[in-house]
């Protein structure tokens, strides 16, 4: 609400209207011209809305109103609406029509489009409105009605920041209308609302005239000795003390105007009527008849007032005696009247001795600290404890701020017991007795008890750090000026002993501001330990239970974690800019390191434990599916469907663990920490991916394997059962093996973008190359070795193979070595660039028939002879092979690499098909096939690092006995090549921590010279 010199300028000068520029009245005759033409328009009520804008804007209330209201008449659904009504409301108070402001602000707190900001506007108008308007009618004289218009202030807006002053003016214009009643009820109501108004004691002050008017002279009396306790004015306190005792007399009330007596002298001893007020104690004893009394006054009338500074002292040294007796309830006596003893002197004006009023005052606060102290939050007395400790709390810290006011040696203790009381109260809320309740409802109680705890820590950091800054300024502008005596003198002098006193209490002000910072932190921290070892309900299955542990950490675990996290690091953040170092500070590092390690090793072990399930039901599905019963393998599907669950609950478990172990290094790399710490925890990452990884690649060979098997399997018999067990085992084998190469690329890219290092993670880089060779073999610079394996005379053959004979379970006797056929014929395909041979099954030997003229040879070139079909040289030449319509073919591979491409070729006489460890990978039975049709195949996802067998089903339709002749193109990783890459790997990781340590080390040596 504006002054009132302001309000008085606002009424009798009324902004005066702007002239429009000749544009703007180009502008208006626009605007009427377009709101003439087109009334009904969409448009018009902005243009409207527009017009009576640039009106308000010039002051011109009268033709703004005119366009506005017209505005909210046509139009009242526009979104303008609620704009020109605010408008319309301003426009009326602007030309200080208040009735038609406030009526306009009353439809705009009606509106339901418009917003609460214009609303709050308009409650705020509405007040002034009224306000202004009973000021009117006030000058008018018309008392009794501005008084009821300024009662309504109150009424209609409650809230209104002026709402005090409105109804001090209603009980004004009252009292002027001689309503005295209706003036006090006002008055009273503003005391009981508005304690805090500038106008209470004024108002106070007020009902005591109004009931004097009224000859209630009691009341009369209380209101001025009520007015006398709560005004800060002393001399008008006096007044009101003395008025008090007035009305006492005229209402014949002679004990209370003996005690307002003896308080007006105890107050005011010096006072030029305090000799007559003392001495007329005497006479309203004499009025009660008690004589006694009255002739102790008479006796002590001549010794009451000492002027002394002294008496405070004497005060304080009888506390003492006291406090020395462990007398406390006397002792706390003596001090308090040495405290208002020294109030006293310093009200009169008379010298002071402030030194023993802050000894005596912090001597009755350290003997109320010990009560206070020992109050604990029981549940027998849980509220009225928390009550007494609470007014406990508010009486010490104002007697301790009081005690430093006084600027003496104790200024630097007192300070610091602030923050101490605040601290108690902290830990006492903290430690309370807990009621007995469930673990559900314990969690709930804690928690907000710790909120409770920690907004009360935080009042007693707030002090400590507030004691901390003025503490340490004090201390620097007193070193400032030293003493003049130091200055001229040209000694050494001695350390300043109020510079020692001060120091150390800023010392241990230092250390309690980090350590209600750590108190807050780890308010929280057993709740972690409590959600962490909960009971899991008891009918969760093993999958449900991993899952339940999953959101306990994410939706329970991680928020209090952060909550901590963020508040240890706020810890080092307010010493770093107040420079402290201190237990507290290394006690938050090293809670920050064991709290970023927990979520790690949560999901760490959330991962071990949903792998360990996955092979308990991967154990349990493979022996289902090798001897389990045709209805158990025919029902394995649910338990298929729970595996790939498993490794997708492990994927999102790992993703979580990647986020914590990366968060946790990361948030170590800061000023605040050793690089030794974030080094620890990036090697614990590397560990657990390294050994995640590896159990992950070991069960992906397994279903590997698995698969291999059911594909055989299934080739024999297209059983459904095997089909199933087929693809369930190959996604497994695909959903492990992306898994654990996704493990493995993330701490590789963190260590990259890091700059991080570690010796296991040459071992990472291995199974990164194992898993996927053909992306990391070029990654980590791997050469590829690249072989040319081709048909030769060490194939074995035979007419009838055994039952398992693609797996290599064969009868040797019942196997014979093949024989090459050489053909020198250039076909253009790939066989005669190399000169590969086919094969074929063994011929006798005629010695005697040579044919020279055909261009195919067939040699005896078993394994014992030769073993270069390129360059045959046959000593004796058949004399024509027997016809065959199916051969058998049969080899064994030993690759010792790791095979990143792999392609078969292939050229039959004529139909055929080929196995690789069991498994068909290429079959062709076109009745048009024949020799000369080179086949290519990718054949890597079938072969194996080790012992691969190769096996091939020929047949020979039109029995011209060509045979078969195959190569396999193949480029791998050499074992050797990968256990050196390895080593290298290894080696530059030991170098890399090297240069870390020595950084560590050597950071502070000094060179020599």
């Amino acid at each position: 609400m504006q002054s009132a010199i302001e309000k008085k300028k606002f009424l009798e000068q009324k902004v005066q209207p702007d002239s429009l520029t000749p544009a703007e009245h180009q502008l208006v005759e626009a605007y009427d011209n377009f709101i003439l033409h087109f009334p009904e328009d969409k448009e018009t009520a902005a243009v409207l809305a527009n017009a009576g804008a640039l009106y308000y804007n010039k002051h011109d209330f009268t033709n703004a109103l005119k366009y506005f209201n017209t505005l909210i008449r046509r139009f009242p659904g526009s979104p303008e609406i609620s704009t020109a009504q605010f408008n319309v409301m301003e426009s009326y108070f602007g030309r200080h029509d208040f009735v038609s402001a406030e009526i306009a602000a009353k439809r705009l707190l009606a509106a339901p489009t418009a917003s609460k900001k214009l609303k709050e506007k308009a409650r705020r108008r509405l007040a002034e409105s009224i306000y202004l308007h009973a000021e009117t009618i006030a000058r008018q004289n018309n008392h009794l009605k501005a008084a009821q218009e300024f009662r309504r202030v109150v009424e209609e807006v409650p809230d209104a920041r002026f709402a005090d002053l409105a109804l001090f003016q209603a009980a004004i214009q009252y009292d002027l209308a001689k309503e005295y009643n209706r003036a006090i009820e006002a008055y009273q109501y503003l005391i009981n609302s508005y304690p805090k108004s500038k106008h209470y004691l004024d108002a106070i002050n007020n009902i005591a005239i109004d009931y004097g008017e009224l000859k209630e002279y009691q009341r009369a009396a209380n209101m001025y000795e009520k007015l006398a306790d709560e005004h800060p004015d002393s001399a008008k306190a006096q007044d009101a003390l003395y008025n008090a005792s007035y009305f006492f007399v005229q209402a014949q009330d002679w004990k209370n105007a003996i005690r307002v007596n003896r308080k007006y002298v105890n107050r005011y001893p010096h006072a030029p009527d305090a000799e007559n007020m003392f001495y007329d104690i005497a006479g309203f004893y004499l009025k009660l008849d008690d004589l006694d009394n009255a002739n102790k006054i008479y006796g002590e009338f001549t010794t009451r007032y000492p002027n002394s500074p002294r008496s405070v002292e004497t005060f304080y040294r009888r506390g003492e005696y006291y406090l020395n007796k462990g007398m406390f309830k006397n002792a706390l006596h003596e001090f308090e009247q040495a405290t208002a003893k020294n109030e006293d002197l310093k009200r009169k004006g008379l010298p002071t001795n402030d030194f023993y009023a802050a000894e005596a005052l912090f001597q009755q606060s350290e003997i109320e600290y010990r009560d206070y102290a020992a109050i604990r939050f029981t549940l027998k007395e849980m509220k009225s404890a928390q009550q007494r400790k609470k007014e406990l709390l508010q009486k010490l810290i104002n007697q301790y701020t009081q005690v430093a006011a006084y600027g003496t040696i104790r200024l630097y203790q007192a300070s610091y017991n602030i923050g101490k009381t605040y601290e108690e109260f902290a830990r006492t809320w903290a430690n309370q007795q807990i009621p007995p309740m469930d673990e559900t409802q314990k969690v709930v109680f804690l928690s907000k008890l710790n909120q409770t705890s920690g907004k009360l820590y935080e009042k007693a950091f707030a002090s400590y750090k507030n004691t901390l800054k003025v503490l340490r300024k004090l201390v620097d502008n007193y070193q400032q000026t030293p003493p003049d005596s130091i200055k001229e003198s040209g000694r050494v002098a001695p350390e300043d002993s109020t510079v020692r006193v001060a120091n150390r209490w800023i010392n241990l002000t230092g250390e309690k501001v980090s350590e209600m910072l750590y108190r807050i932190a780890e308010l929280n921290y057993e709740s972690i330990e409590r959600l962490l070892n909960a009971p899991i309900p008891s009918e969760l299955d093993e999958v449900a239970v991993l899952e339940y542990r999953h959101q306990v950490l994410q939706r329970a675990v991680k928020p209090v974690v952060q909550q901590i996290l963020t508040a240890h690091f706020r810890n080092l953040s307010e010493a770093d800019s107040l420079q402290l170092h201190n237990i507290w500070v290394d006690r938050s590092k090293k809670k920050i390191t064991l709290i970023l390690n927990i979520q790690p090793k949560q999901y760490r072990q959330l991962c071990f434990d949903t792998f360990e399930t996955y092979k308990k039901k991967y154990q349990t599905y493979k022996r289902i599916m090798l001897t389990g019963t045709e209805e158990e393998q025919e029902s394995a599907l649910t338990l298929a469907g729970e595996l790939l669950n498993l490794i997708e609950l492990f994927k999102g478990y790992a993703t979580e663990m990647d986020t914590c172990y990366q968060d946790a290094v990361t948030k170590m790399s800061g000023t605040f920490f050793a690089p030794e710490a974030k080094q620890r925890s990036f090697a614990e990452y590397v560990n657990t991916t390294h050994e995640l990884a590896t159990r992950l690649k070991t069960a992906a060979d397994s279903c590997r394997i698995m698969k291999d098997y059911f594909s055989v399997k299934f080739q024999e018999d297209e059983r459904t059962t095997y089909e199933d067990a087929m693809f369930t085992y190959s996604d497994n084998y695909i959903s492990l093996k992306e898994t654990a190469l996704e493990l493995c690329k993330n701490v590789y890219q963190f260590k990259k973008q890091n700059n991080l290092s570690d010796v296991l993670f040459a071992k990472v880089a291995t199974l990164m190359i194992e898993l996927d060779p053909n992306n990391y073999a070029q990654e980590f610079q791997l050469p590829l070795k690249e072989y040319e394996i081709a048909s030769d005379t060490t194939w074995k053959v035979t007419l009838k193979p055994e039952e398992e004979w693609t797996l290599g379970q064969i009868d040797d006797e019942n196997w014979k070595f093949a024989i090459a056929i050489v053909d020198t014929n250039d076909d253009g395909t790939v066989f005669s660039k190399l000169a590969i041979p086919s094969l074929y099954y063994p011929v006798s030997i005629d010695t005697q028939k040579i044919s020279v003229e055909d261009s195919t040879t067939y040699a005896d070139v078993s394994p014992d002879t030769t073993t270069d079909t390129t360059k045959v040289t046959i000593p004796q030449v058949a004399k024509g092979p027997k016809r065959y319509s199916e051969l058998y073919f049969l080899k064994n591979l030993a690759l010792e690499m790791l095979p990143v491409t792999a392609t078969l070729y292939l050229e039959c006489d004529d139909n055929s098909e080929v196995f690789i460890n069991g498994i068909k990978v290429f079959s062709e039975d076109s009745d048009t096939l024949g020799w000369g049709q080179v086949f290519e195949t990718d054949v890597l996802e079938f072969l194996t690092e080790g012992r691969n067998v190769v096996a091939l089903h020929l047949w020979d339709q039109d029995l011209s006995g060509k045979g078969a002749r195959w190569l396999l193109r193949t480029k791998g990783i050499e074992k050797e090549t990968l256990g050196k890459k390895e080593a290298q790997i290894a080696q530059q990781e030991t170098l890399s921590y090297r240069k870390i340590v020595d950084m560590i080390f050597n950071r502070h040596r000094i060179p020599a010279s």
